[in-house]
Formats: C-alpha cells, structure tokens, sequence
C-alpha cells in the first residue's frame, strides 16, 4: 500500500519488466500513470490498481483497470 502521490513512467514500468517482477497498486492519495505508457507495458507490470483518490492516466489504460 501506498500513500500520497504516486507516479509511474515507461522507465519504471521496463525495470520491472526486466526484473520479471508485476506489482499490485494499492493507492491512497493521487496516481499518475505517464500518458507514454504503452497499455501493453501496464499489463504486463501492474497486475491489479486500486486507487482511493483521483487518477491521472491515458483514457484507454483507465479502461483497461476500471479506473
């Protein structure tokens, strides 16, 4: 669980492809998804995402995990 502001880019998300490690978000404050992240690179890196507070994220990716 995480708390404030939270932000992920491609950067992030490819170091956690390279590592083989998903991640399930779970976010209390503000998440910001970079609007360069390919959908395909989120779902291969973020598992689930549950946010309790505002989102800030490409339309498409928001559809994706019913954000």
């Amino acid at each position: 669980m995480q708390f404030g502001k939270v932000t992920y880019d491609t950067e992030k998300l490819l170091k956690l492809k390279a590592s083989n490690t998903g991640v399930k978000l779970y976010v209390i404050g503000r998440l910001t998804i970079d609007e360069n992240v390919p959908l395909q690179l989120a779902k291969e890196t973020l598992l689930n995402i549950k946010v309790f507070g505002p989102c800030k994220a490409d339309k498409e990716l928001k559809d994706y995990y019913n954000l």
